[in-house]
C-alpha cells in the first residue's frame, strides 16, 4: 500500500517548487551552511555516487560484466569508456562540466561507445596521432 507521499507526488513537488520560489534566500542559506558543515559526507556521498553511475555505464557496455572491449581486462579501477568515433573532445565541450556518465544514462545509452581499458585507450590514442597502421611490434616507437 502507498503512503501518502507516494500516492501524492507531484502534489508534493509543486508545493516544495512554490515554497523555494518565496524562500529562495532562506533555502540558499540553508544549503550553504549545510553543505560547510558536512564536506566529509558530500565528498563520500558523491564519490560512491559516481563510482555507481560509472559501474553502470560500464556494465552496459560491456553487456554484463565490466571488461576491456579489445583484450578483456577486468580491472575496472583501469576501465573507461571510449568514443569509437574519436570525437570525445567535442563531447565533452558539449557536456561543459556535467559528467558524461550521466549523459550517456539521460541519452538511453547512445550507441558510438566502448570500454577500454587505459593500456587499450592509450594505445588507441597514439594510433590515433601518430598515424601508425602496423608493422611488426606494438607500434610505439615503430
Amino acid at each position: 500500500m502507498l503512503n501518502w507521499y507516494q500516492r501524492n507526488k507531484d502534489y508534493k513537488k509543486q508545493r516544495n517548487k512554490e515554497y523555494y520560489e518565496k524562500n529562495k534566500a532562506a533555502c540558499k542559506d540553508r544549503y550553504k551552511t549545510w553543505y560547510r558543515k558536512n564536506k566529509e559526507l558530500r565528498s563520500k556521498y558523491d564519490s560512491n555516487r559516481r563510482n555507481n553511475l560509472r559501474i553502470t555505464v560500464l556494465t552496459y557496455y560491456s553487456k554484463g560484466i565490466p571488461k576491456c572491449n579489445l583484450c578483456f581486462f577486468d580491472d575496472v579501477r583501469a576501465l573507461v569508456i571510449d568514443h569509437i568515433n574519436d570525437d570525445g573532445a567535442y563531447h565533452r565541450k558539449q557536456l561543459q562540466g556535467q559528467m558524461i556518465y550521466i549523459d550517456i544514462i539521460n541519452k538511453g545509452y547512445p550507441k558510438g561507445f566502448q570500454v577500454l581499458c587505459a593500456n587499450c585507450n592509450t594505445i588507441k590514442e597514439y594510433n590515433r596521432v601518430k598515424g601508425w597502421r602496423g608493422g611488426s611490434g606494438t607500434g610505439i616507437g615503430s
